[in-house]
């Protein structure tokens, strides 16, 4: 019995794609052979037991033509299904060249692999599941754990899982429906609490919340799970147990080691088990928001206990690859994990809110909104509000923008309204933009212009009202505070099984509310961050590292310049400033709030054009895109002379980056990942791709990953540091906005622990992952009443 892959793909991709997949078989790998397409050939014959593998559209075309397929099947909804075929199976999967542009494909090609070898093995797509049971104690799991830590003396690994009411804690009707363990491979049990029939008489003389208790504390146990700060949440909410030795997250430790895949336990299920799609027809037939619905029978049954087997087969396979990195390992186990648990406990916290603020904020900006666009219409010719009448009611019936875009390009660009010609056409179509960057270049057209200010102002109204009130308050939970959901790996939001959230990039990412991404310098980001008050007696303290992403880049880059700057303690802002107006730093400093106005102008000028110097510059931004990246992040117009003329010097200050840019480049395009130093790894496979653009894009992500990704980390860092040193304590982390922490501390000690924290900030142990910067990264703290009213403190040398 063979597989026989069947594809169009050449040696080469075939050794990248299939090679990797094939191995992690071993020492059992499938006998398989690879059978080239040629148009003109006939499909291939599947000998007894043999499966075929068909991979892309012009194999698949080739059944169609000869009646295997119907003509209007797709790939995609031919996958999964074996085809019976004289004495062996054909089975679907993907092209291997879509890995090339699409490396997400890449965890569904191992699941088409694994399948096609299941069937080839037994005959059969069906799942390879264990012996799952339903329990009304924990006491004889407990015992063979004791007995097991007596025999070897090494904590025995387990795995959790838990099925709860929806996915939020915080409401009283809702609870934890039922609790699963895996503790010997193959098996799970698995204890019903929800308001069904049980399965299982409950025993009231069991002391069933010690057994728990018991499991998720003792140090005979190492704790494993996929997501599980979930779970933690809901277990330390409901229950009120704080769990002392959960060791092992499989979607954490996914992500790592590639973070192009999707994390899920599904699909870890299906790319690294035999159990693989153990859960599909129960994810198909049901909705997990209400498991209290659910009968507890044996498809619940294999759902929950096929959860905590998948968890603990798939961490050993995990585990096995991530000591194979020394440093990623390092990098989970001194930062990630704890920085996961740190942030358990802040989503617990959750954040103080104004409710009557927020009132106050959406009623005065829906006045803004219904204002401008009042304005908006009167600017319209009477012709063209004559002609969009009934599209124009039916938005603003459905609470919409009327200005809808076929509305602008027609103002904008034809003879019924102000026909310009356009200077920017949008892709394919080569249609005029309407995008504001390109309207603004009609500055000099008076109406033009008085158009633009009031779609900016209606826009910039109308996108905080949906997305910072409208769309925060949905997530206001019945304590008043938003618990924002937090995601340190990249995986499908809990209960959201087509919604997958976290980033390819390390960057910490947030939703329910997105708290991460409150806006700092909107113009409404005042009032959004006056909604968010510290609770009585206290302040809210914001931390973060000064001009952290540069110091990064000087010490990974080794750029001789801006490390010196900084050891001499100078604003790189301002150096950079000097190195634009052609002036010695010095003469450049005395400008500064000079009696002279016209210098203290120069000075604000020159200092402001080197912040989307310094910051788009820093990776090698080329002219035109730093023309567009100055003009869309800073509000700074500049001509391609001048741009260019900025670029120029910023190089001639600073010559280590372009090196430093292509040495990434280098490394990239040899091993097709780049690594932080902190040990984060960023795989980018798109280096290959036969795509230009995509090639440059995973180019310009080689240089810049590793330095961004390292901010996030050292804030990560720093947070679980600090609640290691500062349990139950006066401070209280509650989020992350954009790098900066956010915390609650006493009034009276704001001074005392900005002091404490940023020490911590300051000092993380770099050494212990190999990393030792010549710099230090020096934190800055603020503190006031609410987020809206910081003001900057002063703190000892």
């Amino acid at each position: 019995m063979t597989l026989l892959i069947w594809t169009t793909s050449e040696t080469s991709l075939l050794q990248k794609t299939f090679g990797p997949i094939l191995r992690s078989f071993r020492p059992e790998v499938p006998a398989h052979k690879f059978i080239p397409w040629k148009e003109e050939d006939p499909v291939p014959e599947a000998g007894s037991g043999d499966v075929v593998l068909v991979c892309g559209n012009k194999p698949l075309e080739t059944m169609r033509r000869e009646g295997l397929v119907a003509k209007n099947r797709t790939l995609n909804s031919l996958r999964e299904r074996p085809l019976k075929r004289g004495g062996g199976h054909f089975l679907m999967t993907f092209d291997p060249y879509s890995m090339m542009t699409e490396p997400e494909k890449m965890e569904l090609l191992a699941w088409d692999v694994r399948l096609a070898t299941r069937v080839l093995r037994t005959g059969s797509a069906l799942p390879d599941l264990g012996q799952y049971k339903w329990v009304n104690s924990y006491q004889p799991m407990i015992d063979w754990i004791e007995a097991q830590f007596a025999k070897t003396g090494r904590p025995v690994d387990v795995a959790l899982d838990t099925e709860t009411m929806g996915f939020y804690p915080w409401y009283p009707d809702k609870d934890i429906v039922s609790i699963s363990f895996t503790a010997q491979p193959r098996t799970a049990e698995v204890l019903y609490l929800g308001p069904q029939k049980h399965p299982v008489q409950l025993d009231p003389s069991v002391p069933l919340f010690d057994q728990i208790k018991w499991l998720l504390t003792s140090p005979k146990v190492k704790l494993r799970m996929s997501n599980g700060k979930y779970d933690l949440i809901w277990i330390g909410v409901k229950w009120g147990i704080e769990c002392t030795n959960f060791t092992f997250d499989n979607m954490l430790v996914g992500t790592l080691l590639n973070e192009n895949l999707s994390n899920s336990l599904n699909i870890h299920a299906k790319i690294r088990t035999d159990m693989g799609g153990y859960d599909d027809a129960f994810n198909d037939r049901v909705d997990k928001s209400h498991f209290e619905k659910l009968p507890a029978d044996d498809d619940y049954l294999t759902y929950a206990g096929g959860d905590t087997d998948a968890a603990q087969r798939v961490a050993d396979d995990l585990k096995a690859d991530l000591l194979q990195d020394e440093q990623l390992a390092k990098f989970y186990i001194t930062i990630l994990h704890p920085a996961a648990r740190a942030f358990e406990k802040i989503e617990r916290r959750g954040v103080c809110v104004d409710q009557q603020e927020f009132h106050r904020l959406r009623d005065d900006l829906k006045v803004v909104v219904k204002e401008n666009q009042d304005k908006a219409m009167s600017l319209l010719p009477n012709k063209m509000r004559i002609k969009y009448r009934d599209r124009i009611d039916e938005q603003l019936a459905a609470g919409k923008s009327p200005l809808l875009p076929s509305i602008l390009k027609e103002f904008f660009f034809t003879p019924h309204g102000l026909n310009l010609k356009p200077k920017m056409l949008t892709g394919k179509t080569q249609e005029p933009s309407i995008a504001k960057s390109h309207l603004r270049q009609f500055a000099d057209i008076p109406v033009a212009m008085e158009m633009v200010s009031v779609l900016t102002e209606m826009d910039s109204a109308a996108k905080t009202l949906s997305t910072f009130v409208e769309g925060f308050l949905k997530h206001l939970r019945p304590d008043g505070k938003f618990h924002t959901t937090y995601f340190l790996g990249r995986a499908e939001f809990e209960g959201h099984d087509d919604d997958e959230s976290g980033t390819v990039t390390g960057r910490l990412s947030a939703k329910d509310p997105p708290f991460q991404v409150t806006p700092k310098k909107t113009k409404w980001a005042k009032r959004i961050r006056k909604c968010f008050p510290a609770p009585p007696g206290h302040v809210v303290l914001a931390l973060d590292y000064s001009q952290g992403e540069l110091k990064v880049v000087a010490c990974v880059a080794n750029e001789k310049n801006m490390i010196q700057a900084y050891l001499d303690g100078l604003d790189l802002h301002a150096l950079t400033g000097a190195k634009l107006a052609e002036v010695d730093v010095q003469e450049f400093m005395a400008w500064k709030d000079n009696a002279d106005t016209a210098l203290a102008l120069l000075f604000e000028k020159h200092r402001t054009n080197a912040k989307p110097a310094n910051f788009g510059l820093l990776y090698g931004m080329q002219v035109e895109g730093f023309r567009t990246y100055a003009w869309a992040n800073y509000g700074i117009k500049l001509t391609f002379e001048e741009a260019e003329k900025m670029r120029n010097a910023f190089f001639e200050l600073y010559p280590g980056l372009p090196d430093y840019h292509e040495k990434q480049r280098t490394i990239v395009r040899v091993t097709e990942m780049v690594r932080s130093p902190l040990g984060r790894v960023r795989h980018l496979p798109m280096i290959r791709s036969w795509d230009r653009e995509i090639k440059s894009r995973a180019e310009r992500q080689a240089i810049n990953s590793p330095i961004q990704s390292t901010l996030t980390d050292m804030m990560c860092w720093a947070i679980a540091l600090i609640e290691d040193a500062y349990p139950n304590s006066g401070v209280q982390i509650v989020g992350q906005i954009h790098d900066a922490l956010i915390a609650y501390v006493p009034e009276h000690e704001a001074t005392l622990w900005a002091g404490r924290l940023t020490a911590i900030m300051s000092n993380l142990p770099f050494h212990e992952l190999g990393w030792e910067p010549v710099l230090t990264f020096t934190a800055d703290a603020e503190a006031g009443p609410t987020l809206a009213d910081l003001k900057k403190l002063k703190l000892a040398a």
